[in-house]
């Protein structure tokens, strides 16, 4: 029991890393920018995000944080397609009546997006994931832990709101809301949502 939890701390801790590494290069990536205004762009962007998320599964459910990092290419009329990496760190402290619950979640999937005015931001897509962790760390209901495993394939779809710079280099993706729903492995459905904050940064030509 005391390895299991252990490990799964060392999960935890190693995606709080993640999430701290993520934010340096978010700073970093931001303030180099602000030198290059008078660069020329590509149609080719960088997007880094960071959020806040649930998910609800066969075997899994919880609340977290999550991380992407993806690639943006414009093709036209404001419309662009972005594939992505995702990871997120999950518990049930919020969750009653259930046993404590750690687990991680990885997706990698594709998207098509729009920028409507200049101002509205909308998108949807698919992509597949893998969840893995640890259920039954302690608490009221806790009778012994194991490991639990699922994987599946979901869509999704998005709104929010776009904020360009200046230079329109960058801008600031604000998505109050994104829903994803599907089915797993053994034919459950999933559900997951969230809400995060996005960086686009173009690429010099």
């Amino acid at each position: 029991m005391r390895k299991l939890l252990t490990l799964d701390l060392c999960n935890a801790s190693n995606t709080v890393k993640m999430l701290r590494n993520l934010a340096i290069i978010f700073v970093a990536v931001f303030c180099f920018s602000l030198k290059a205004n008078a660069q020329e762009f590509s149609k080719n962007s960088i997007k880094i995000g960071v959020g806040v998320a649930g998910f609800e599964g066969d075997k899994l459910d919880g609340s977290g944080l999550v991380a992407r990092f993806g690639f943006q290419r414009e093709m036209r009329d404001g419309l662009s397609f972005s594939p992505f990496l995702k990871h997120g760190t999950f518990t049930t402290i919020f969750i009653t009546d259930t046993p404590d619950t750690y687990f991680n979640v990885i997706s990698t999937g594709i998207g098509l997006n729009a920028s409507i005015l200049k101002l509205f931001y909308i998108g949807a897509g698919g992509e597949i994931y893998y969840a893995h962790g640890l259920i039954g760390t302690g608490g009221e209901f806790s009778k012994r832990s194991h490991y639990e495993r699922d994987f599946g394939i979901d869509m999704y779809a998005f709104a929010g709101l776009r904020i360009a710079s200046n230079s329109k280099r960058i801008a600031i993706n604000v998505i109050p809301l994104s829903v994803a729903y599907g089915i797993d492995n053994t034919m459950s459905e999933c559900l997951s949502a969230d809400m995060r904050i996005e960086m686009d940064i173009k690429l010099a030509k």
